[in-house]
């Protein structure tokens, strides 16, 4: 296997990481954070701002997943294309959007946690 088909390997890999990440942690905090207003648990969501929060790092996780199928979608158009450029700017895109993506769903998630443990 030479260095361009590990690149496309590596790129597909953690891209397919970061949609199962993503699609993961929404299920996860769906399953643990009773959004009802009459039922309040620990990690329910108690002021405007926190339900913000987390609806605003759900959105973005999610995006996180669909840019991940958009990379992969590019992964395999350019490959079927024949070019075999891991730098090609059709995978680069979609791939830097995901990861920033994901981050900012991550930070976002945390922020909630901070302010519901601070609250």
């Amino acid at each position: 296997m030479d260095y361009t088909e590990k690149a496309f390997a590596q790129a597909s890999e953690t891209s397919k990481l970061l949609i199962t990440l993503s699609t993961a942690l929404v299920a996860f905090c769906a399953a643990i954070v009773n959004v009802k207003v009459a039922d309040v648990t620990l990690f329910s969501p108690s002021t405007t701002c926190q339900r913000i929060l987390l609806a605003i790092s759900w959105l973005a996780l999610l995006g996180a997943a669909g840019t991940g199928v958009w990379t992969q979608l590019a992964i395999t158009g350019v490959l079927n294309s024949g070019s075999g450029d891991p730098n090609d700017k059709h995978i680069k895109v979609p791939f830097q959007i995901q990861i920033i993506v994901f981050l900012a769903g991550i930070v976002l998630l945390v922020w909630y946690g901070l302010a519901k443990l601070f609250s």
